[in-house]
């Protein structure tokens, strides 16, 4: 892909992961297409752009469209893929992508120590995850909403860091106390 047609990673990034996900068929609550996902993360990043300096803005944005890259259309794109666009945006994304098996090792400690550990991707996880609780909790009323809820008390636990992304977890606390 050449990257002279795009005026920034973001746009590279946005344009990939929409066709990555496109080329598989994935559909977003099995009725939109994945890019409605895709852009509400962004609108939820984009309302919350005052935790990101200026200079990280795309690369943090360009993280916020791949985020489900590699976990959704791992049989079409691999972490080197992700690497030729731009190698920070693969180091977010592979620490919020899970790995395989049940909900409960895909979302193990040790994955949500890995986001802690890099910039930005507990950003991006929020972002995610606001935009599934707001999703299944009060667009389309779905079931994956209790089980969000029932998770939230360790996702804060593994994420929460005093200070940071303040206006993002009072958000999420909102949406989880309905």
């Amino acid at each position: 892909m050449d990257k002279l047609l795009f005026e920034s990673v973001e746009q590279q990034c946005k344009y990939h992961a929409i066709n990555c996900h496109k080329m598989i068929l994935h559909k977003y609550d099995d009725i939109y297409d994945y890019d409605y996902h895709l852009k509400m993360v962004r609108e939820i990043g984009e309302f919350f752009i005052e935790y990101i300096p200026d200079k990280y803005c795309d690369v943090v944005f360009a993280a916020i469209y791949e985020h489900d890259t590699l976990e959704d259309c791992d049989m079409i794109c691999s972490v080197m893929d992700l690497r030729r666009i731009n190698y920070h945006v693969s180091i977010i994304v592979e620490a919020v992508t899970t790995g395989k098996g049940t909900r409960k090792e895909r979302f193990s400690d040790d994955y949500y120590k890995g986001i802690k550990k890099e910039e930005f991707a507990t950003f991006v996880k929020l972002c995610d995850r606001i935009a599934n609780v707001r999703q299944s909790g009060f667009i389309n009323k779905k079931p994956i909403f209790d089980m969000y809820k029932k998770e939230y008390e360790h996702f804060k636990e593994m994420l929460y860091v005093p200070d940071e992304y303040e206006k993002m977890w009072s958000l999420l606390d909102y949406l989880m106390s309905k």
